[in-house]
């Protein structure tokens, strides 16, 4: 095994060990979200379409009312819900986007260590869609680290992110306004397909003997 791969091993292991972690309660909390938004949209249909009869005595319209009041406050209620989900959401995400860019630090680093600083002296390795493994770790990284601030997201990356945009779609998509910025560290990992250390291993291995 390579020296930096063996020195960085347990820290690897553990930040995928994080990562599948991460990953399965983001999507607990999505399927959660998404069962709260089915359950919202239901009570707000029930709510719009009760029967308001204007034949209605005034029992039976205070009555009606009563219900139409109950449903308005199941649905501000599953509105609650939901945000509050959205915001665990949020902590989780960025929690994910965190784990994913350290581990792309590291992969990174082997490739300087071994390398120096100048990526393109660094081999291509095998293609991920039509980018070279070497720019997708290289350019991840840095998108990760800068993505809070546009001014230090340079053409080398956007070049790289446009190449995995046009290969599996608009989840590399640079966002183009402030508001919209996020760390795609967690979609660049996936898509080098690192869900186990055996896979890690084997693509840093490549590159850097």
């Amino acid at each position: 095994m390579h020296w930096y791969l063996e020195s960085t091993e347990q820290a690897v292991k553990g930040l995928i060990a994080l990562i599948h972690e991460e990953r399965a309660a983001l999507e607990a909390l999505e399927d959660e979200r998404d069962a709260l938004k089915r359950k919202r949209d239901v009570l707000y249909n029930n709510f719009v379409t009760m029967d308001l009869n204007e034949d209605f005595n005034e029992r039976q319209v205070m009555h009606a009312h009563g219900q139409a009041a109950r449903a308005h406050e199941e649905v501000q209620s599953a509105e609650r819900q939901i945000q509050a989900v959205a915001a665990k959401l949020g902590a989780r995400a960025s929690s994910y986007g965190a784990i994913c860019g350290a581990l792309l630090q590291i992969a990174k680093q082997g490739l300087s260590a071994q390398f120096g600083k100048s990526r393109n002296d660094a081999p291509e390795g095998s293609r991920i869609g039509s980018e070279p493994i070497r720019n997708v770790i290289w350019e991840g990284r840095n998108q990760s680290m800068h993505f809070e601030t546009p001014e230090m997201v340079g053409a080398r990356i956007r070049e790289t992110f446009s190449a995995l945009e046009r290969c599996f779609g608009s989840r590399f998509t640079m966002p183009a306004e402030p508001a919209e910025l996020r760390n795609l560290a967690g979609e660049t990992v996936e898509v080098l397909g690192w869900r186990d250390y055996k896979k890690y291993l084997d693509d840093m291995t490549i590159l850097l003997t």
